[in-house]
């Protein structure tokens, strides 16, 4: 079943909103796609390693997805409930997807493998922070 788009929207609020999720979407494609191959070829982590490594912040992100909701939910801001996330998580999301890729080059297997954890850990915080918006 398609979606019908309300007529009334113009092409640039439909515009700003496929952008508006652009970030989500790239964040997604590289942690799906993209980020077991890097941990175990570029940084040379075990597989195993990378699979619980990479497994802890999913985990982590069962349990704030709701709790993020239901706060975003109860805040009230001049700028609105979703907004204040939105920026903060946005500014977040950029620094650490980037922290991502630069893990020291001559670090150990385990130190690579806890960098790579805390940030993350730190990205999957932030996705929840700026992505919240979405949910209601």
């Amino acid at each position: 079943m398609t979606r019908k788009i309300p007529s009334g929207l113009t092409t640039g609020v439909k515009l700003a909103w496929a952008v508006g999720e652009l970030p989500v979407a790239v964040y997604v494609v590289l942690t799906v796609g993209f980020l077991t191959f890097y941990a175990t070829q570029a940084l040379g982590i075990e597989p195993w390693l990378a699979g619980v490594v990479l497994l802890i912040p999913r985990l982590w992100d069962a349990f704030t997805d709701p709790l993020m909701g239901a706060m975003s939910d109860r805040t009230r801001s001049p700028m609105g409930r979703r907004r204040p996330y939105l920026l903060a998580g946005t500014f977040l999301l950029s620094a650490s997807v980037l922290a991502l890729f630069f893990a020291p080059a001559e670090a150990s297997q385990m130190q690579k493998a806890v960098y790579l954890l805390v940030t993350f850990f730190i990205a999957s915080t932030a996705i929840t922070i700026m992505d919240e918006y979405g949910t209601s």
